[in-house]
């Protein structure tokens, strides 16, 4: 489980991207606003401490092999309610929505 503190977990989101976006599980993610096609939002329930967090993620088809990469940036400044990725399909040069997008967010909250 994971936990506040000092360079500790303060959040993870594993969501559906496609279609009307969804939250699959999640910890200190509130909700996921989809921007446009491969941009997601990510609100977290209780705040960071500052907007110097580190996000990690990964995307892909939830129901079977992905066959091109992806690389996730951030898509604005970092805030400390939220923060916003861009999912690009590296082989097509072009956004994309995935079923399956996750990541965790390490801070010092």
């Amino acid at each position: 489980m994971a936990s506040f503190g000092e360079n500790a977990v303060h959040a993870y989101a594993n969501i559906n991207q496609s279609g009307s976006q969804s939250i699959n599980d999640s910890y200190n993610i509130t909700s996921v606003t989809d921007n446009s096609t491969g941009k997601t939002t990510f609100a977290f329930s209780t705040n960071a401490a500052n907007d110097d967090y580190a996000f990690i993620s990964s995307a892909g088809n939830a129901s079977g092999t992905t066959t091109s990469g992806r690389t996730q940036n951030p898509d604005d400044a970092l805030s400390v309610g939220s923060f916003r990725i861009r999912n690009f399909n590296a082989t097509a040069g072009t956004t994309k929505d995935d079923t399956y997008v996750g990541v965790i967010v390490i801070s010092d909250s």
